[in-house]
């Protein structure tokens, strides 16, 4: 489903954003973290930022050097809580068995509510949704 939101000023339309509506954030980070299996913050946010136009309710924001999202720092603090991410150092994540069925678990979510979206978003960012389930 597309959802499309409309700026008004004195009732005349100056702006149409065309954005998926049902892609939720979880979808979205479960999607790139699950691809790229080592990561940090930093790059998972330039990946997200790359699809911002398509998702403007993913958190990004332009730091020097490149992108920040909380939302992928606070997801990624998650998946550490319950032992699906471990760190290899100081700023870098890796993925573990139970991290991988957690984020397939939610991939499987998603391409169950919003298929046609998921599968632009990984036409996107280069990833093929069938090799990652």
């Amino acid at each position: 489903m597309i959802y499309v939101d409309c700026v008004r000023e004195k009732d005349k339309l100056i702006k149409l954003t065309p954005y998926f509506f049902l892609m939720k954030t979880s979808y979205v980070l479960a999607l790139v973290i699950l691809a790229e299996e080592e990561f940090d913050i930093p790059y998972i946010s330039e990946k997200l930022a790359l699809v911002k136009d398509k998702l403007p309710f993913l958190l990004i924001k332009k730091i020097p050097g490149g992108y920040w999202s909380e939302d992928a720092a606070i997801f990624a603090r998650l998946l550490c809580e319950i032992r699906g991410l471990e760190k290899t150092n100081n700023i870098n994540y890796r993925i573990t068995e139970k991290g991988k069925w957690v984020l397939k678990e939610i991939l499987k979510e998603a391409k169950e509510e919003c298929s046609d979206e998921l599968e632009e978003v990984c036409a996107i960012l280069g990833y093929k949704l069938d090799e990652l389930l």
